[in-house]
């Protein structure tokens, strides 16, 4: 179920057709910000490192969650701004050739405002 869940996220983020061209670029946001969506929304994201993701708001560039991610089930794919097809909060989903993977979040994060909510209510 998993896999197809990915599979079916895969082929709607990854394989449109549609170009959008990317949002207006916060001035707020770090230099190395990449735009990861298409023309429904996203998310500017920033790498730091092997595992640290920093996801911003696409329109305000406020900081949504800052935190490690880890490959989840053996994935190889190593987690670069080129191989990302979709984001969340919680999850990146990659894809490089024709491997699929994802990055799960690890808790807790570092900050952003996503995780103050998720603090509340998962109490953490």
């Amino acid at each position: 179920m998993k896999n197809t869940l990915f599979f079916f996220l895969a082929l709607l983020f990854g394989n449109c057709n549609n170009h959008c061209p990317d949002p207006d670029r916060p001035l707020s946001l770090p230099k190395n910000a990449v735009w990861k969506g298409g023309c429904d929304g996203g998310y500017w994201i920033s790498i730091e490192g092997i595992s640290r993701i920093r996801i911003f708001n696409e329109y305000t560039g406020e900081l949504e969650m800052d935190a490690n991610y880890f490959a989840e089930d053996n994935c190889k794919i190593l987690l670069k701004p080129e191989f990302i097809v979709a984001v969340s909060s919680e999850i990146i989903y990659l894809k490089s050739d024709k491997i699929y993977c994802n990055y799960r979040i690890k808790l807790p994060a570092f900050g952003g405002e996503i995780w103050e909510v998720m603090k509340t209510k998962k109490k953490l």
